[in-house]
């Protein structure tokens, strides 16, 4: 394995990416819950997988689910999966975990063009999100609102993984939101350019 995907597979979230054959840096962002009393679920809508089984999220992106330790998942291109995904499996302890009562989120960044695409990321938390959704926001205006698809393992409480089917790419400002069988907000983050991110 090359030294950027031992670096990615540590990182747990995709460190580095290959974008469009060139190497970019992942953003992986942690967002606290807000506090409150919620309607509590375990992801009612989310599709069940096996762990470690790739799932399509794009064209040439894929999505794991990683049981080891305290939780995990790995995005990566489809050329580079099974190498980085047999490396963290055989390197479990070396992975960092989703920690708990938060949501993260992994973006990819082409270094020639400077694009940041958001593909999904993963919660962990008692109160599992009925619906996670993502607004792109370009001149102070909606460009889109896309839903989430999740995923999580049978048998398996308290955490899974979401992505957006071909993923997003990150406007002027881009909001994060995961929402409670109800429609409260769990959790919100705000990306925005320059980086100025905001926890709600």
């Amino acid at each position: 394995m090359t030294n950027a995907w031992r670096r990615a597979a540590v990182a747990g979230l995709g460190a580095l990416m290959l974008v469009g054959g060139t190497v970019g840096s992942s953003v992986a962002a942690d967002a606290a819950g807000a506090a409150g009393h919620h309607r509590c679920v375990v992801a009612p809508d989310a599709e069940v997988v096996r762990a470690y089984e790739p799932i399509r999220i794009a064209d040439d992106w894929l999505m794991a689910l990683l049981p080891e330790g305290e939780q995990n998942f790995l995005i990566s291109p489809d050329t580079s999966f099974q190498e980085v995904l047999e490396w963290q499996r055989a390197n479990p302890e070396t992975v960092p975990g989703i920690a708990p009562e938060s949501l993260h989120a992994s973006f990819s960044m082409d270094v020639e063009t400077e694009e940041i695409v958001l593909w999904g990321g993963g919660w962990r938390t008692d109160c599992g999100p009925a619906r996670i959704t993502v607004e792109s926001i370009r001149d102070g205006q909606t460009v889109e609102v896309r839903d989430a698809e999740l995923l999580r393992l049978r048998g398996e409480r308290g955490w899974g993984t979401f992505y957006f089917d071909g993923g997003v790419t990150r406007e002027d400002r881009m909001v994060l939101t995961a929402y409670d069988a109800r429609g409260q907000i769990l959790y919100q983050r705000e990306w925005s350019r320059p980086e100025q991110d905001t926890v709600r």
